[in-house]
């Protein structure tokens, strides 16, 4: 720039420091602000510029570095604002040291402070001390950040749903939801809200409340206000069914998940991968296993985010195989692998299983041994070995055995 009569001003530095930090250079960018501040470049560093060093530093985990910026700034009359403030909260809930921030938290809030905490100031503490499950605190702090008035937003709340979740509260998560839809409310529950709390439900069992709460949320879809435009809504995403779904199948709701898998085309929301692998695999537990390959035959067909993948082969061919159809599950590990879907150690130990449970020893040893010339990824485990041996040992082919041992 200087060669072309164009000399830098602090603008032009602070692109370049964001950018040196944005590429993980925060160092280089340091250098440029020591070029700034001994005299060498034209112009001063402004809190921006400033702001922007303790921010790359604090991300690469120089937060002493960090540290020490602000004090050089405090130094040089530049006072820092909201922004390096907050970066530096963030900075230490990173590393761990919450009591740090939370001391300069109420630094910022006391009546001398020139400099006001914000939304996000209290929010990044509040996630850390959920992180640290320390709930109550957590809770302690949203009270003391409206009572200083700066409300909560939907970030706040659903960082408290998360940490309850965490936690293992999933009942105290659902009441705060429902807190949240009370008409005075000025924050209601988004997707990501209820997805939060019907995942832990379902996690825990209680299938039928996480249902229940899965319709609540359908019904809380958009609703124009009387100026005609559109309220924040709650429509499920793809993640929220495949998860409701997951908990009905595991629940043995079998029919109840299919006739959510069916409901979502008319919703407007495409099943993908792994709705089919969920559904599939809650046929192949039902005994269904003849539904679960019609399925499959389904995703070969529609392709793209539906295209079957190892999970999807591995589920119907362990089906096959519990019920002693090796011949169909060899004819899907064959056509898997000619598709260039690389089986996995569960596919193959599936396949070793039954070739073990219709009595042929040859093929569950050659398989094992096939397990070696694959990646490391593929190598036997426990399972495949156990399998084979438990089954020559029952045999009383106890040289094969100690042969696998061997290996």
């Amino acid at each position: 720039m200087p060669l072309l009569g164009c000399p830098p001003d602090v603008f032009s530095y602070t692109i370049l420091v964001k950018g040196l930090c944005r590429m993980g250079r925060a160092g280089t960018a340091l250098k440029v602000l020591e070029e700034m501040t001994t005299g060498i470049s034209p112009c001063q560093p402004d809190v921006f510029m400033y702001s922007a060093v303790i921010d790359g530093l604090c991300k690469e985990g120089s937060l002493d570095g960090a540290l020490s910026l602000v004090e050089e700034m405090k130094f040089r009359g530049i006072s820092p604002n909201i922004v390096t403030h907050n970066t530096i909260v963030n900075g230490l809930c990173r590393k761990g040291r919450t009591n740090a921030a939370i001391e300069l938290l109420r630094d910022l809030s006391s009546q001398g402070s020139a400099c006001k905490p914000n939304v996000v100031t209290f929010t990044t503490v509040i996630d850390r001390l959920c992180e640290e499950g320390s709930i109550n605190d957590a809770v302690a702090l949203i009270e003391e950040m409206a009572s200083f008035g700066v409300p909560p937003n939907i970030v706040t709340y659903n960082i408290l749903v998360k940490g309850l979740c965490k936690k293992g509260n999933a009942d105290a998560a659902a009441e705060f939801l429902r807190w949240m839809t009370a008409d005075d409310r000025c924050c209601k529950p988004d997707v990501f809200t209820y997805s939060t709390v019907i995942n832990k439900l379902c996690e825990e069992g209680a299938v039928t409340d996480a249902s229940r709460l899965f319709e609540e949320m359908k019904s809380r879809d958009i609703s124009p206000t009387s100026m005609g435009e559109s309220q924040s809504f709650c429509k499920p995403d793809v993640v929220t069914y495949n998860t409701v779904i997951n908990g009905l199948c595991e629940h043995g709701s079998v029919g109840d998940a299919v006739k959510l898998f069916e409901e979502m085309p008319e919703t407007g929301i495409s099943p993908n991968t792994n709705t089919y692998n969920t559904i599939v695999k809650g046929h192949c537990q039902a005994g269904n296993t003849n539904l679960a390959l019609q399925l499959l035959r389904k995703m070969l067909d529609l392709g793209g985010p539906c295209q079957p993948d190892v999970v999807s082969y591995s589920t119907v061919i362990n089906a096959f195989c519990d019920e002693c159809l090796v011949e169909h599950a060899q004819t899907l590990f064959e056509e898997m692998t000619s598709m260039g879907i690389k089986p996995n150690v569960i596919t193959y130990n599936a396949l070793i299983k039954g070739y073990c449970k219709v009595g042929n020893t040859d093929k569950a040893v050659e398989l094992l041994k096939g397990m070696f010339s694959e990646d490391d990824s593929c190598k036997p485990d426990e399972v495949s070995y156990s399998t084979v041996m438990g089954f020559l040992c029952e045999r009383g082919l106890l040289s094969e055995a100690r042969s696998c041992l061997g290996r």
